[in-house]
């Protein structure tokens, strides 16, 4: 009689990553468990150790995207003369946050960094990130498209918003006061100041649409998430957060570099090997 196995995952999956990060101490002990799944998976047959074996690998593709989006993410913070280092711990609350939301740490770090890109600004680049899982859901589009729509808003474009009813005359504050003051904007200086005040009435502009964005999108990432797709969608960026965990420490057992955002050194034949020895 063919053996089933039945797997049941309960609760937040954070309680598990710590549990993978206090075995980075430990490479015995995490080897420990992939054996354990190893034998479990052998028990079952061939179908077991090929579900093992295509978890594993499934594990190193989602930390490969990791890696990706983390180094994008890092090149943005450098571009606007900060470091991601700095702001490490915003940034891990800000993807709990989300994946509560159902949007995977790959999402939120690809968002992050065109946010930050577009506004130099973390702390802004925090709310819109916010304003921009509310707009995906609302759209029924992904994180990376409802941020586009945002971050061509900042740029003058309000093509996307405006298909949501929401219109917003330019901002010329800047410009009408520069005028008033009667300097010569024909002179070099003259039309470098006014270069300078166009570029500050239109992030005005385009901070005055995120927020309206936000006041007619408040609240529907939350409302997404109180639903069975939404629930599904949780698990899902959940699980992608472990897959990761997962191969990083699989650098530890496999002796390679440990480096949690190099995991592309992980071959599908060196983790394969591992499980089936």
């Amino acid at each position: 009689m063919a053996r089933s196995i039945e797997v049941k995952i309960l609760g937040d999956a954070s309680n598990f990553t710590r549990e993978l990060k206090t075995a980075e101490g430990s490479t015995s002990k995490f080897g420990g468990t992939l054996n354990t799944m190893k034998m479990a998976a052998v028990g079952a047959g061939i179908g077991g150790l090929a579900v093992l074996g295509k978890f594993m690998l499934d594990s190193v593709a989602a930390a490969e995207g990791a890696q990706a989006a983390h180094e994008r993410l890092e090149q943005a913070f450098k571009n606007v003369g900060l470091s991601s280092k700095d702001f490490s711990k915003q940034i891990d609350d800000a993807e709990s946050s989300m994946r509560k939301l159902g949007f995977t740490d790959t999402n939120t770090e690809t968002a992050l960094g065109s946010l930050v890109t577009a506004t130099g600004n973390t702390k802004k680049a925090m709310f819109d990130l916010g304003v921009a899982a509310d707009l995906a859901r609302f759209k029924h589009v992904d994180l990376e498209t409802a941020t586009k729509n945002l971050t061509a808003a900042m740029g003058g474009s309000q093509r996307a918003i405006k298909q949501l009813g929401i219109v917003v005359a330019p901002v010329t504050t800047a410009v009408d006061k520069l005028k008033a003051s009667h300097e010569d904007l024909t002179t070099a200086a003259g039309k470098a100041d006014l270069a300078q005040a166009k570029l500050q009435d239109k992030m005005a502009t385009g901070q005055e649409v995120i927020q309206k964005t936000s006041e007619l999108v408040k609240g529907q990432g939350q409302a997404y998430a109180d639903t069975a797709a939404g629930g599904m969608a949780q698990f899902s960026a959940q699980l992608d957060h472990l897959q990761v965990a997962l191969a990083r420490l699989s650098c530890l057992v496999l002796g390679l570099p440990l480096n949690p955002w190099r995991i592309s050194s992980i071959t599908s034949t060196s983790l394969w090997n591992h499980c089936t020895q």
